[in-house]
């Protein structure tokens, strides 16, 4: 829904109707990585473009504040923590937020990066911010202080 339609507060923002469609037009493409960890925005419209996947396959939906709007405003290193968690555990995971956290989450995945294109990707994409419903995906190779992001894709919906 766009911004200026809404008269409550944006955290409760839902999708619109085409918000709600990319949302399921993403459930195959997510699927195609088995991602068994879903991470999301605590924002309404964040966690409802990913629920259709975590839904379809089962997987919790865990929300983070960090990765919303408003939670990065406060504490702008938490995201970047939430990304340094997901490459501890080593286990595929889906996360989903907002262009103005972008640059945090991909910078934390930057990084990570073993070689410096895949680093430059990394810098192009928050640069130039990822179209709604899009997704990134970054290979990651190793868990822990070990991981490193071997390779990006960009997914770009119709």
């Amino acid at each position: 829904m766009p911004r200026k339609a809404w008269k409550h507060a944006d955290d409760r923002r839902p999708l619109d109707e085409r918000g709600l469609r990319r949302a399921d037009d993403l459930v195959p493409l997510l699927g195609a990585y088995a991602f068994t960890r879903v991470v999301a925005s605590s924002s309404v419209r964040c966690a409802g473009t990913v629920a259709p996947y975590a839904t379809t396959t089962g997987t919790r939906l865990r929300l983070r504040r960090a990765l919303s709007e408003e939670g990065h405003a406060a504490h702008p290193h938490r995201a970047a923590q939430t990304v340094e968690r997901l490459l501890d555990r080593g286990e595929p995971a889906a996360l989903c937020s907002h262009r103005p956290v972008l640059p945090a989450v991909l910078a934390a995945l930057g990084d990570r990066a073993r070689d410096t294109r895949v680093a430059d990707r990394l810098r192009e994409s928050a640069k130039l911010g990822l179209v709604k419903g899009e997704a990134l995906v970054a290979h990651v190779h190793g868990r822990g202080a070990a991981a490193q992001v071997v390779a990006v894709e960009r997914h770009g919906l119709a």
